[in-house]
């Protein structure tokens, strides 16, 4: 049984009573015919050739359309200056008068318009698919699409899962564009690290909007992590409690979060955040999937998955793990071959999800407890700003919890956020979020990278190894700094971005390891060109004796600036440190 919207049914109800034609007929006082969607499915299917029209709005045809459809919205066909033989979405060349034309919008209405326009112009086989795409949907007829809503139940050790169009379901769901990170308006932010042991932080923050003075402490605690590493992959896995404590209260939340990059193949994150009820139970989970394909041009999705089935966490890696697995399926069985790519990316997410499931099931026993209600979303980037927002309004926001919930698989998410950004103060609450999580950092984002080391300097007994190999991506080479004795340090100069006049600002993130044995200081400082002085960012990190590289996230700097360098610096016992990669995410 599908698992749509009460909401959605009624409207589709109501549309399919209005506009539901068998047969074609002749329309009124027109030159085109009216026929039905399993009409237009028996000529499609007779003849590839024929053309399609969606005469849509560019939001609703990115959500999803009829296969091969060429898209000309109606208001270029209304402008005769446009010409609508040149749509918006790539070059086409002119029907010919005695082409076959099937034109559908959302429920017949629109595509009606265009087909008196096309008659009017000589045009001698225009039909109108009576219904639209939503009628088409509803007969069980495919679309080309990247949204999807998917529901899962659990029954013993088996998921179910039923996936829809998320256009068929969606009754408001925002398009692409209406979240933006840098539409959010000016907040005044200040932010006191009172401490960080590396395992340990806590951090005061304060933002002042509109008249309004909100304050917030942010204890995070490292409960577990893991890391594996290979010529091929690098994989981190952690789990950390979180508790956001602001004038009403405290809440708390766990974040179980996987970082992989697999080199020349793909990025991807899944990061889960866990609400408890109670000390034995959460009350809902949230998991956030992004997985881009390295040097791929990116496709913008959303697929939202839901489940009211209680189950464990594991459980809950494993059903994402079948529903990925679905998805593939399913974009691998498309009529689109556009879309056929995503059957190995969603096997891809498949796998990871199977190896977080065992991983827990091995190290996190005490909290593989069980989750009342859970929600997922795979998306590419666009949609990090309003998912991080929304999650953590979740937990800022007790009382209203329920109400953001019901926002989740199934309703309109539009509305949804509405109430995080107006009702429950959600420009706070992405900032929160930004420091707890780095929720832009989520997906392919404009990362700068280091491009040059320009110097390097050394005092004492001071080395340095390899200072290149700090550039470019992670690849698991690291230059070495060390200071053997006391007062003895080590330095390299990186320009972030040479060769461009622009400066860079955002998140400082630095991939390091530290020798076996030994627990070394990193600092890191940028050229503040306003004050002509170096500052630094954050305050200075401990890197961990490992033998495996992993990220150190130094904060966020809204200095604009072309050069920084880092200080490996002995105060009293050896230092030696790798440096992978640095990253600047603005």
């Amino acid at each position: 049984m599908k698992k749509n919207s009460i909401v959605c049914l009624i409207l589709v109800g109501l549309l399919l009573s209005t506009f539901l034609v068998v047969n074609p007929v002749g329309a009124e006082d027109t030159d085109y015919q009216n026929i039905s969607v399993h009409d237009a499915r028996a000529m499609i299917t007779q003849n590839p050739e024929i053309v399609i029209l969606d005469v849509r709005n560019q939001s609703e045809y990115d959500m999803g359309y009829l296969t091969n459809a060429m898209f000309v919205p109606l208001y270029a066909l209304e402008d005769a200056s446009f010409g609508w033989l040149q749509p918006i979405n790539g070059s086409a060349v002119r029907p010919n008068v005695n082409d076959t034309i099937i034109v559908y919008c959302l429920a017949g209405s629109r595509s009606a318009v265009a087909c008196e326009m096309l008659a009017s112009q000589g045009f001698a086989h225009v039909y109108n698919m009576l219904g639209g795409i939503n009628a088409w949907m509803s007969a069980g007829y495919p679309i080309s699409t990247t949204y999807h809503e998917v529901a899962f139940d659990v029954v013993g050790n088996e998921t179910e899962v039923t996936i829809n169009p998320r256009l068929l379901t969606d009754c408001g769901c925002p398009q692409s564009g209406t979240t933006s990170c840098s539409d959010n308006p000016d907040v005044n932010t200040t932010k006191l690290i009172l401490e960080d042991t590396g395992n340990h932080t806590v951090i005061d923050m304060e933002h002042s909007y509109n008249g309004t003075t909100r304050q917030y402490t942010i204890d995070k605690t490292l409960l577990w992590n893991y890391s594996h590493v290979t010529d091929q992959i690098n994989r981190t896995v952690s789990f950390t409690s979180v508790i956001v404590t602001n004038e009403t209260g405290s809440a708390q939340l766990f974040s179980l979060r996987e970082d992989v990059h697999k080199y020349d193949s793909f990025n991807m994150t899944m990061l889960t955040l866990l609400i408890p009820l109670d000390s034995e139970t959460y009350n809902v989970s949230f998991t956030y999937i992004s997985y881009t394909p390295v040097g791929a041009s990116r496709t913008e999705s959303m697929e939202m998955v839901g489940s009211n089935s209680t189950m464990r966490l594991s459980q809950l890696y494993d059903s994402l793990s079948t529903v990925a697995d679905q998805l593939g399926k399913a974009y691998g069985e498309s009529e689109d071959i556009n879309l056929h790519k995503f059957e190995s990316r969603y096997a891809d997410i498949a796998n990871e999800a199977k190896i977080v499931s065992q991983l827990v099931k091995e190290h996190l026993g005490p909290y593989d407890k069980n989750i009342l209600r859970s929600g997922a979303i795979i998306v590419d980037d666009a949609w990090a700003c309003f998912v991080c927002t929304l999650v953590m309004s979740i937990l800022i926001s007790g009382a209203a919890c329920a109400a953001v919930i019901a926002c989740l698989p199934g309703f309109g998410s539009w509305i949804c956020e509405q109430i995080v950004s107006y009702g429950l103060g959600g420009y706070p609450a992405s900032y929160v979020c930004e420091e707890v999580f780095g929720c832009w950092t989520f997906g392919e984002i404009p990362y700068y990278y280091g491009n040059t080391v320009y110097d390097t300097y050394t005092y004492g007994t001071g080395y340095i190894q390899n200072a290149n190999y700090i550039l470019g991506n992670p690849d698991n080479n690291g230059a070495m700094m060390f200071a053997g004795a006391s007062g003895d340090q080590a330095m390299i100069y990186v320009h972030p971005n040479y060769g461009s006049d622009e400066y860079v600002h955002g998140d400082v993130q630095v991939m390091a390891r530290s020798y076996t044995g030994i627990y070394s200081v990193l600092y890191v400082y940028i050229w503040n060109e306003g004050t002509s002085s170096w500052v630094n960012v954050g305050p200075p990190k401990t890197i961990n004796p490992s033998g495996s590289f992993s990220w150190y996230d130094f904060g966020y700097t809204n200095i604009c600036f072309r050069n920084m360098v880092f200080v490996v610096y002995n105060s009293g016992s050896v230092s030696v440190v790798y440096l992978d990669a640095v990253r600047i995410t603005p």
